[in-house]
């Protein structure tokens, strides 16, 4: 039964902890939580914590990792180092050789130089084994790695070393993959042509370069570290990683992307002064990018100078001076989606005809839709 003496006891001061050959911190005096394990609402009985459970202001949680408690009316304890013990633990368990415990002390993990083939146990442990010749790894829990063909390595390597031939001469370096770490700019238009900067690793002796799986028009190695790269054309819109091929292997990382192209579908009104000065709308999808990019539009060959992208499917602009009449094609240039060409689109008028104004209000007599 309940007993409010017990309840109300707290030790005066926390027990000196030992650990023993069992990877547990013991204490010379018993330190329980104030009162019992865990007391149920409207309940005078005290119960005891489930082992993995330690006792709180009446209530059992669940320990830590790194933390253990067999039960009962404890406060869960740490492991002794070099033991580990994952959430909720009865107990803790040391980690083989080549092993040692993982930051939050939940399970083992592999040294560097060593792997394993087998999965981490329940218990947080795993077994470990010496990396052999011409094999490698990191530290982590996963096997070791096989150096590439032209790598070797001894026994318990981190890394291997690789023969790579560079301008005819042999350079002894790591066996790292080549690793695009950045691509400036990261997208660009499908007819391809875009001068890309591709930053990252183990750029020496690079063979080939595709982004999205297609291969570039042109590359050259900067440094070992540093790649510029001209980008081939593509038959779709893309998105995925940069692929380099060395010496070492094949190796991806940043991606790049191929822009839908921009399409112009409507052009209000169609036709203006030669004057110029006619507030234009263009209607359409895809028509630049929101950051980073660089427009230009045309109607036919004339650069429009006063233009506005209020959105990807709307840009407004004012048009040029023309010295001739007649119908021309609109064209809208992005540094980053590509180039569109309508068919002819926008007349300018001749400047001796009568015609209405944008507002519809007659001047003379002239041909319907006109706009000076």
């Amino acid at each position: 039964m309940f007993n409010s003496l017990y309840l109300n006891s707290v030790p005066a001061a926390v027990a000196h902890l030992n650990f023993t050959a069992s990877g547990l911190a013991t204490s010379r005096a018993m330190v329980v939580a104030p009162g019992c394990g865990q007391m149920p609402q409207n309940s005078t009985d005290c119960l005891p914590c489930s082992p993995g459970y330690g006792a709180h202001n009446q209530v059992c949680l669940p320990c830590d990792a790194g933390y253990y408690s067999t039960g009962g009316e404890e406060q869960c304890k740490p492991c002794a180092y070099g033991w580990v013990a994952p959430n909720a633990s009865a107990s803790c368990s040391a980690c083989s050789a080549l092993s040692v415990p993982s930051a939050d002390s939940s399970t083992c993990v592999c040294i560097a130089g060593a792997g394993n083939t087998t999965s981490v146990a329940s218990d947080g442990t795993v077994t470990c084994s010496t990396c052999s010749a011409n094999t490698y790894k990191d530290s982590g829990n996963f096997a070791c790695t096989p150096c590439p063909p032209t790598g070797y390595s001894a026994p318990g390597a981190t890394v291997c070393t690789c023969d790579v031939p560079v301008t005819g001469t042999i350079m002894i370096q790591s066996c790292a993959l080549p690793l695009a770490l950045s691509v400036t700019p990261s997208r660009g238009p499908r007819a391809g042509g875009q001068i890309i900067t591709i930053i990252g690793n183990s750029f020496s002796a690079v063979s080939s370069v595709q982004l999205n799986n297609i291969t570039v028009a042109a590359f050259t190695t900067v440094s070992s570290t540093e790649l510029r790269v001209v980008s081939a054309a593509a038959y779709a819109a893309m998105y995925g990683p940069v692929v380099i091929t060395s010496a070492v292997g094949t190796g991806q990382g940043a991606a790049y992307m191929y822009s839908p192209a921009p399409n112009i579908n409507t052009v209000i009104p169609w036709n203006g002064r030669l004057a110029g000065n006619t507030t234009v709308t263009l209607l359409g999808s895809n028509l630049g990018a929101d950051t980073g990019d660089t427009l230009q539009v045309y109607i036919g060959t004339l650069p429009v100078t006063v233009f506005t992208r209020a959105s990807s499917s709307h840009i407004v602009l004012s048009t040029p001076a023309s010295d001739t009449t007649g119908n021309n094609a609109v064209t809208f240039v992005s540094a980053l989606n590509g180039n569109y060409t309508t068919v002819p689109a926008y007349t300018y008028n001749p400047s001796t005809l009568p015609c209405t104004t944008s507002w519809g209000v007659v001047v003379a007599h002239c041909t319907y839709a006109l706009v000076c």
